[in-house]
């Protein structure tokens, strides 16, 4: 169980830094631990270094049974979109989603071959179009069990891009598109999380998101619109895969040096975000704080 409490990070304790441009994340851990336990085999198993076993590991059935899982690897996505995205001229934010046929039928999110089908016949189009293009596909699951793709481009061909709606359903050929430029968006990933995780709270979908007379999950505002946070992580399911990405996406560069050092790249800057908490498993405890910056904010 994790509880809020305050963490003191002294200036030569070691951070774990996440340096993405002008986005900046601090991650300390108290007790950190510094030798590999278990080394992976493969998908299903690990080999114990001190003993020698060999363990499966344990799959859930429902990822959404794991939520620590979930937000861990939302949180690898926001890193990677923010390393690769800067909210430039020859990028874009595009949905793409598929429309019933004449039968009535549209794709389910276990229709992964069907829908990596549809995917590569676009992209094929769009690099034919515009060269090399760099991409991160989000598969977002709806309630009823069907799906769509969010995306983000970079035409690196390109010093600026514009597509119209139009074109772009042309090119997709599967229903409704939209077309969305980040510019002036100085922290795409957190930007685009709403759109992964969060549903938007309507009089015809209250029902559903009420446990007794309170809401299962915490409320965000955006101007007269409410959304309900994480309501959407209960709908990946295990073994599906959230996102993907191009050859040309690049890691973001981590690496572990002092408090004191970590502070130096951002001088005077106050953390745009910041978190502290302890928590204990098995006995053991520890205390965790994370603090990120937004040098544009400055």
């Amino acid at each position: 169980m994790d509880n809020e409490t305050e963490v003191i990070i002294a200036p030569q304790d070691l951070v774990t830094v996440t340096d993405m441009g002008h986005l900046y994340e601090i991650q300390y851990l108290k007790h950190r631990n510094c030798r590999q336990t278990v080394q992976k085999i493969d998908a299903n198993r690990g080999l114990v270094l001190s003993t020698g076993e060999i363990i499966e590991y344990q799959k859930s059935v429902n990822r959404a049974s794991s939520v620590q899982g979930l937000r861990k690897t939302f949180k690898k996505l926001r890193y990677l979109i923010n390393e690769n995205f800067r909210g430039k001229p020859n990028e874009l934010f595009c949905t793409l989603t598929f429309a019933r046929d004449e039968r009535g039928w549209r794709p389910s999110v276990n229709d992964n071959e069907y829908m990596n089908k549809c995917w590569k016949k676009f992209l094929r189009k769009m690099r034919k179009m515009y060269g090399n293009v760099e991409f991160i596909r989000v598969l977002e699951p709806h309630e009823d069990g069907h799906a769509h793709y969010h995306a983000l481009f970079r035409f690196d061909e390109f010093s600026k891009i514009y597509i119209p709606n139009v074109l772009l359903r042309e090119l997709w050929g599967m229903g409704y598109v939209s077309v969305e430029s980040l510019k002036g968006v100085d922290n795409i990933g957190a930007y685009l999380s709403a759109y992964f995780t969060d549903i938007e709270l309507t009089d015809e979908n209250l029902s559903k998101h009420l446990k007794g007379n309170k809401l299962t999950n915490p409320i965000k505002e955006v101007g007269d619109k409410k959304y309900l946070k994480g309501a959407r992580l209960a709908f990946y399911d295990s073994g599906k895969q959230i996102y993907n990405k191009s050859k040309g996406i690049k890691q973001p560069q981590r690496r572990v040096t002092t408090y004191e050092k970590a502070k130096k790249r951002v001088g005077e800057c106050e953390p745009t975000y910041s978190k502290s908490y302890s928590f204990e498993i098995d006995g053991f405890e520890n205390q965790v704080r994370f603090e990120s910056y937004n040098l544009k904010r400055k």
